[in-house]
């Protein structure tokens, strides 16, 4: 055998090593691109369930004192889940400070829905946290979402509007 012949052998070889061992990094920067999307996805889940818990804390501690001041006027959660009629709401809205509390307390729902459509807040979570007072406040605070509609000539609310009644059907049925 000719030592050009050896030496195509060889070079054959080491080309289909190459190959070889071409194939097995593309192998594992597949599974490397899977294992780095899984933490992501893991990371963005684990967000958003933190973020959903800091909403939830905010309602519990900074919208405390202007909840116990709405429940002390108007009764949200124990009006049964009632609305109150316009006039009545009209006349509470006279105050400056309820006027304030209902704009803060019905802001907070509302952002509170768009984080839930747009992902950003866990549903679950804050559904077992909350449904029962974001129901209530919604049926309660109708009037007074329909006068600010009213107001400004435009869909205040809305998000508020389509997660209590999602919630409300979703009760329905368990």
């Amino acid at each position: 055998m000719k030592l050009t012949d050896c030496l195509s052998i060889i070079q054959t070889v080491l080309l289909f090593g190459g190959f070889l061992l071409a194939a097995k990094q593309l192998w594992l920067l597949a599974k490397q691109v899977e294992l780095m999307s899984t933490q992501i996805h893991d990371q963005l889940d684990w967000s958003r369930k933190e973020a959903t818990f800091q909403y939830i804390g905010k309602f519990l501690t900074d919208l405390r004192e202007v909840n116990a001041k709405l429940q002390q006027k108007l009764g949200i959660m124990r009006h049964d889940g009632k609305a109150f009629d316009t006039k009545t709401i009209q006349e509470m809205l006279k105050d400056a400070d309820t006027r304030v509390h209902m704009f803060e307390l019905v802001g907070f729902f509302e952002h509170m829905a768009i984080g839930i459509d747009t992902k950003f807040l866990d549903e679950s979570i804050a559904r077992e946290s909350l449904e029962n007072v974001v129901r209530a406040t919604y049926k309660s605070v109708v009037p007074y979402i329909e006068i600010r509609r009213q107001e400004t000539g435009k869909q205040v609310a809305t998000n508020f509007e389509k997660l209590a009644s999602r919630w409300e059907v979703a009760s329905e049925r368990t």
